[in-house]
């Protein structure tokens, strides 16, 4: 089987995409345009003009293209959507498209929910700024489906460390709501991210916003979101597809994490941008990148704080040595500020905790120890 249609980006309707074979895509991130917010080429299936049942009458065929090219049964798809005001009331489309998937033959497992700190302004007079976005994950088996979970897990205390079984020792789950900007957070040194909490050098903010700025496509998405959904999505080697990949920020996502992709867009302009991005950008950079600045601290970022354990990139396990930093803290008994020995002990000394264990067992009438 040839793969000439593999890392490629073409000219197509998301609903007719003959070049790529059945069962070939591990996972689809992708996001329609929203209903009647903006018309994105003069194609008469462009999606952007069409609201209500009429948009969900076009999708439904993008949709059973998507399950054509998935793998059977391990793919899945992450589709993002936010409901548009039209008329003055919301339009239940938002709701519809994933009714729409599990009829086409899928299952809903998971609604993500995207936090955007910085959110359009909404001149309204009586509703408020929408501020969060949705993604649908549907899978076409449940019980078959495959992510990354460990790829997005965050940097936690117990990381690295297992004592605790009941802990995951590669981090800590990471809810499902996605924030960009705690991630761009996280992502930089500790001397950057309290620059930006104080207050100082506001241009930080913009630090990976520069692919961004380089595409004249009015909706992108965020590249920390692409990033943060192929990460959980996919592992090295599976194949990402995007249908409406506009300037190609989610395909430039994986191939920066070590991942193949197939992307297509109704307009011509936006391709051209996307396969510019895509050759500026080299197979596995970031992956790459990451697994060097884990091994070797930078000049900016050597000191081994509580922050630089929570600075590290998504996906990876902070820098540990072999012992685990262990902070002060106050004992459950006497409040005396101390820095434990273990990291789960919780009294100053056994005279604390034999008190405490004592006192427990007075108030359920049980023999006390004569112990402390």
């Amino acid at each position: 089987m040839t793969t000439n249609w593999l890392n490629q980006v073409v000219v197509a309707d998301a609903a007719h995409l003959p070049r790529v074979p059945d069962a070939s895509i591990d996972a689809i991130i992708t996001s329609p345009p929203f209903e009647r917010m903006r018309k994105y080429s003069d194609d008469p299936v462009d999606l952007g003009q069409f609201a209500g049942a009429d948009f969900i009458k076009h999708m439904i065929p993008v949709i059973d293209e998507w399950k054509r090219v998935l793998k059977k049964p391990t793919g899945h798809i992450f589709l993002n959507f936010m409901p548009q005001t039209i008329d003055g009331a919301l339009s239940p489309t938002a709701w519809l498209l994933p009714q729409t998937l599990v009829e086409r033959g899928f299952h809903i497992v998971q609604q993500l929910t995207i936090l955007k700190s910085n959110a359009h302004p909404q001149n309204d007079d009586k509703t408020l700024r929408r501020m969060t976005e949705t993604v649908w994950h549907a899978v076409l088996d449940p019980r078959a489906y495959i992510v990354n979970k460990d790829g997005v897990r965050r940097p936690s205390y117990w990381s690295g460390i297992d004592k605790r079984p009941k802990y995951a020792v590669n981090g800590a789950d990471p809810g499902d709501v996605i924030a960009p900007a705690l991630e761009r957070l996280r992502r930089m040194s500790a001397k950057d991210a309290m620059s930006l909490l104080l207050g100082q050098d506001a241009d930080v903010l913009v630090i990976h916003k520069t692919q961004d700025q380089v595409s004249t496509h009015p909706a992108r998405m965020s590249s920390l979101v692409a990033e943060w959904l192929v990460s959980y999505a996919t592992k090295e080697g599976d194949v990402v597809m995007d249908t409406f990949c506009g300037s190609g920020t989610t395909l430039i996502a994986a191939k920066t994490l070590g991942r193949h992709f197939v992307g297509s867009d109704l307009n011509h302009e936006y391709v051209e941008q996307a396969r510019a991005a895509l050759a500026n950008v080299e197979f596995g950079q970031h992956m790459t990148t990451s697994s060097t600045s884990t091994s070797t601290p930078s000049p900016t970022n050597t000191a081994s704080t509580p922050v630089d354990q929570d600075m590290t990139r998504p996906g990876h396990a902070p820098k540990t040595s072999a012992r685990a930093i262990v902070r002060p803290r106050a004992c459950h008994r006497c409040g005396a500020v101390f820095t434990p020995k273990k990291p789960w002990a919780s009294f100053c000394s056994d005279a604390c905790r034999f008190r405490t264990h004592n006192d427990r067992r007075k108030s359920d009438g049980t023999k006390t120890s004569d112990r402390g």
